[in-house]
């Protein structure tokens, strides 16, 4: 039998009752067939997961540990799919390394430059939290650790935890150093780590967008991503050995601010939030007449008029060409979901407030040291006075009473 004949009875087999000794011997007789032709193969973890055969590779020589890099949970948000919700991957035929990490999204060089201050001020080198290994707009991609494939019954299946980066929602990636989620792994979960569209190519808006495709989706795309990664998830983790019915949604910054709007627009897709130190309000969201006029300064800044071709055009124009036109025109700007009333309709705070009564594992905290590398050394308990009356008018003296065993004025105000 031909391998792709092999494997093309085998994923068929997916939508029948299949004994799972039978499934692993599948898999096994499918690999071994090809073996010899590639040898790359040979000996690395495999799993079927959405109608494909992944291969990934064994973590550090650990044949317990299996790492699946660079998985596709949604096509290729480019050309006619820029700035639309994400579709669906096509599943691809034959078998698929899943050992290389993908290209994280466009972005420019602030957040590698930012990561690099932050090493140096706590005294680490520079280059330890290094770079994308290439930026592309084809980026949606994830990757899985897990530390139990599945050769057992779905009792035994392993929490999930799926991680979404932070950078201000135009930098970061999937695979920074801190998110290499081998070591979580070890712990007995399955780990995930996601990336989703970022700067203007994520979180922009149009006002030709909504004449020309008035029934999809106009704004907010980079958090449509992260919705399809987690629809992905609860798809497809069964195969790497997760229970799809037990998943924690985490992030931090930027990337833990969009899981509040996540949480908005599906309660139910994570059954439970860590958010660490959100990045913008839960409290408010922007709107998208707002977000309609950061895109026309940034049609403007490429020469696009709005008229009947301008979103023809937008998509026409490289990737880079409109990162560097967004960057021209909104310099410093911060990127964040707006309430659209089609993909947000409302805010995380009132979402947490009408789910109250449904006992939501919901943990918000914030990073330790946070700010303290932003505060100036020469502060005093004058300056952290200063700070409550303007911050926390009416809670001042409750919140001095929070850092009242601090002696760094400094320290003090980090905390608050």
């Amino acid at each position: 039998m031909m391998y792709h004949d092999m494997i093309d009875r085998f994923i068929i087999c997916r939508g029948s009752i299949l004994n799972k000794s039978v499934f692993l011997i599948l898999v096994s007789l499918a690999l071994s067939a090809c073996a010899d032709s590639d040898d790359s193969f040979a000996n690395g973890p495999a799993v079927v997961s959405n109608e494909e055969l992944l291969v990934g590779e064994w973590d550090d020589n650990d044949q317990s540990l299996a790492a699946f890099k660079g998985i596709p949970f949604a096509a290729a948000p480019v050309a006619e799919l820029r700035w639309r919700a994400p579709r669906p991957h096509t599943p691809r035929s034959g078998k698929q390394q899943a050992s290389e990490y993908a290209a994280a999204c466009m972005q420019g060089q602030h957040i590698v430059k930012w990561y690099a201050d932050v090493a140096a001020y706590f005294g680490a080198g520079r280059g330890e939290t290094g770079k994308p290994n290439r930026i592309s707009e084809d980026c949606l991609y994830l990757n899985v650790w897990t530390p139990d494939l599945p050769d057992k019954d779905e009792e035994g299946a392993l929490p999930v935890m799926v991680w979404f980066h932070g950078g201000s929602n135009k930098g970061g990636w999937s695979y920074e150093p801190n998110y290499i989620g081998a070591e979580l792994a070890k712990k007995g979960v399955v780990a995930v780590t996601t990336t989703y569209r970022l700067g203007p190519l994520g979180f922009f808006s149009h006002p030709a967008l909504a004449s020309s495709q008035p029934d999809e989706a106009i704004a907010n795309f980079g958090l449509l991503d992260q919705i399809s990664a987690l629809e992905w998830v609860r798809a497809n983790i069964t195969a790497f050995g997760g229970d799809a019915n037990n998943v924690t949604c985490f992030g931090e910054s930027s990337g833990a601010g969009d899981l509040g709007s996540v949480f908005a627009a599906d309660v139910g897709i994570c059954n439970r939030w860590i958010a660490q130190s959100p990045a913008g309000s839960f409290a408010e969201r922007g709107s998208l007449a707002e977000e309609q006029v950061r895109g026309e300064k940034i049609a403007a800044q490429m020469g696009i008029e709005f008229n009947a071709d301008s979103v023809q055009r937008l998509r026409s124009a490289t990737a880079d060409e409109v990162l560097a036109a967004a960057e021209a025109a909104l310099p410093g700007h911060y990127y964040d979901v707006v309430k659209d009333d089609r993909s947000v309709v409302t805010t995380p705070l009132e979402s947490l407030h009408q789910e109250q009564s449904s006992k939501i594992d919901f943990l918000i905290g914030t990073n330790r040291d946070e700010w303290y590398m932003y505060i100036a050394e020469d502060t005093d308990w004058q300056d952290v006075d200063r700070w409550l009356e303007n911050a926390a008018p009416g809670n001042a003296s409750v919140l001095k009473a929070e850092v009242d065993n601090e002696t760094d004025p400094r320290r003090a105000l980090d905390r608050l």
